[in-house]
């Protein structure tokens, strides 16, 4: 009798499981690819490194939620970032800290488009980028630190929150008093 013979050479079926991956935001695809109605969920965390003029993430990992469902060629992972950010307030450049959250929907495919992110060859997607940029998007461009923000002194940069700016000379005193009166013209 040959050993083997009748045995099926049909790959499992994948099952539904969580995947906790604690550093990486690479994660392995390969086994949902044409399985359509595959579910996983996965817990990823690690830096995103956003650097922007007024707000920046801290040293804590970032944390992403999503699932990733599977369809005829890809998947589609839809799921959630959140990280500590510091902001920067635009009146008086004070520095705060809070949590951040932003929502992602991402199209991943054998076949790279316009839409469609890449699998690559060895069955994995990154979701840093879409993470990275859905966060990067979230956060306000004129943030302040409260507000009743009293901001800076214009004159002498005093933050005018901490203490009240002590006055100034008048400007008729100034040496460039007279170019006032060239722009009055």
């Amino acid at each position: 009798m040959n050993p083997g013979a009748g045995v099926s050479h049909t790959p499992a079926r994948p099952y539904n499981r969580v995947i906790m991956v604690r550093s990486d935001f690479a994660v392995l695809v390969s086994d949902l690819i044409g399985f359509p109605g595959t579910r996983r969920e996965i817990t990823l965390a690690g830096p995103l490194d956003i650097d922007l003029p007024h707000a920046r993430t801290t040293e804590a990992p970032a944390l992403v939620n999503a699932r990733i469902d599977a369809t005829t060629d890809g998947v589609v992972v839809r799921g959630d970032v959140t990280a500590d950010v510091i902001l920067i307030c635009t009146r008086c450049l004070a520095e705060t800290t809070r949590t951040e959250r932003a929502t992602f929907d991402q199209v991943y495919g054998l076949l790279e488009s316009e839409d469609v992110e890449p699998i690559t060859g060895e069955g994995e997607i990154d979701i840093r980028p879409v993470a990275r940029d859905e966060l990067s998007l979230s956060l306000p461009i004129m943030h302040t630190c409260r507000d009743d923000c009293l901001g800076l002194c214009p004159t002498c940069g005093t933050d005018l929150n901490s203490e009240p700016c002590s006055g100034h000379p008048d400007a008729s005193d100034s040496p460039f008093a007279a170019l006032k009166d060239l722009l009055d013209l």
